[in-house]
């Protein structure tokens, strides 16, 4: 028997692993494309936008079969590209029989403040979320872009002093329409790929503007396997943790831990006993709804749970500094990894560079 030669066979691995990372970006596009089934979306060019700009998310959008209407003023679907899949319509009846045949309704336009109409637009033609398309990447405030808002947050920021680059009138008005409504509100920049990213990646795009989400902190289950696997691939793919199969995940899914918000998982961590030592790794969460002490709320109910079963330790690596700061403020010190338990040193990578943290659990 003729052994493969070496370069034929680390050529194969190579490309077996290519192929894999990009089925695993398809399936997160799939994911977060059918989790879409259903929803209505409504996108609202404001003032400076260009429908130009958008043309390939529009149609990628179009493609994934999610039904997409467009409210955009001045816009002749006859300068669009021939063929493309915009028709106007003017009641409920004729969106529905666009939507049927595969098309994105082009709503009318009306006098007046653009955002009321989208608003009632949304409400007569059973919008769910609407996507404000304009020149800016998302609400900043201070600076900093607010990646997710809820509706007493966004209020919070209305009566408050911080700079915006939105007008507070603007966005008080955004307020009471939301208030009294059921749809979300999403400021996306009006250029190519940022509805794409908002739609179809984990790490969303721009502000999403919602009523506050049911929250909840509990054990995974089998059926969180896919989501829990893409939430930790980004942070496996640059090396911040370790890579987990999918096999392996399914085997260990009892050990994770997640916080729901809205049904949706948006932080995880594993924990693995070793004595009366608990480690906390594969620790990842959504950008978008990072900044908020989810994170925080998480370890706090491990730790509380693991304290209940009898645990003495609680401890993370990590080769993030900001993370470091994390568990520093949450109580954790830094430690030698020679210190950790030899159960956990046996299967270790000590060429890693990463820094140890240990937090000393209060027994009830």
């Amino acid at each position: 028997m003729v052994a493969p030669h070496p370069y034929r066979t680390c050529k194969e691995k190579a490309m077996r692993q290519s192929i894999e990372r990009e089925m695993l970006e398809v399936l997160e596009l799939f994911y977060y494309a059918t989790s879409f089934q259903g929803r209505r979306f409504l996108c609202c060019f404001g003032p400076g936008a260009m429908v130009s700009e958008m043309l390939l998310d529009l149609r990628l959008l179009n493609r994934a079969r999610l039904e997409v209407c467009l409210l955009a003023p001045g816009l002749d679907p006859a300068h669009l590209p021939p063929g493309y899949p915009v028709v106007p319509v003017g009641n409920p009846r004729e969106l529905e029989q666009a939507l049927k045949k595969g098309l994105m309704p082009l709503l009318p336009s009306a006098a007046g403040g653009l955002m009321e109409h989208a608003f009632a637009l949304a409400k007569t033609f059973k919008v769910s979320r609407i996507l404000w398309l304009g020149q800016e990447p998302g609400l900043l405030c201070g600076g900093k872009l607010q990646s997710f808002l809820d509706l007493g947050e966004l209020k919070a920021l209305v009566e408050g002093e911080e700079s915006m680059n939105f007008d507070r009138e603007f966005l008080g008005a955004l307020w009471r329409e939301l208030e009294h409504s059921k749809q979300e509100w999403v400021f996306v920049e009006a250029k190519s790929g940022a509805l794409f990213q908002e739609v179809f990646t984990h790490q969303g795009c721009g502000t999403l503007v919602a009523r506050s989400y049911q929250k909840s902190i509990t054990q995974a289950q089998v059926s969180d396997l896919l989501d829990v696997m893409l939430l930790m691939r980004p942070y496996a793919k640059s090396g911040v943790i370790l890579p987990v199969g999918e096999e392996q995940l399914a085997q260990e899914i009892g050990n994770y831990w997640v916080y729901r918000l809205g049904g949706s998982i948006v932080v995880t961590a594993r924990t693995r006993v070793l004595g009366d030592w608990v480690e906390l790794g594969k620790f990842c969460s959504l950008p978008r709804y990072q900044g908020k002490g989810r994170a925080r709320e998480l370890v706090a109910k491990i730790a509380e749970e693991m304290a209940a079963q009898g645990a003495k330790f609680l401890f993370a690596l990590t080769v993030e500094p900001k993370m470091g700061t994390f568990f520093e403020r949450m109580g954790f010190e830094q430690v030698d990894r020679e210190t950790l338990p030899k159960a956990w040193a046996q299967g270790y990578d000590f060429s890693r560079p990463s820094v140890a943290y240990r937090l000393t659990l209060q027994s009830k």
